[in-house]
């Protein structure tokens, strides 16, 4: 993940949600459970992970739970946001 493009991704997020559109801002690369809540908080929904998935230890299942509990962690309803 190139730590540079979260700005991005929040001015492009507020862009969206400025005209009221429903897309969803996907990343593709570097995803894991460290990054997937920084992802999501900048605006990210759809997080694309290959290494972080298939070369975890723990297994393919365990590996995409992790990554899914971290970034749903900045979707709590505490943090003003939909779950």
């Amino acid at each position: 993940m190139i730590e540079s493009m979260l700005p991005k991704i929040s001015r492009l997020r507020a862009m969206l949600d400025s005209i009221g559109s429903p897309a969803d801002l996907e990343v593709d690369g570097g995803v894991d459970s460290e990054t997937a809540p920084r992802l999501v908080e900048a605006g990210a929904r759809v997080l694309v992970a290959g290494s972080a998935v298939f070369g975890a230890s723990e297994g393919i299942a365990e590996a995409i739970k992790r990554i899914r509990r971290a970034a749903e962690s900045e979707l709590s309803p505490a943090k003003g946001q939909p779950c």
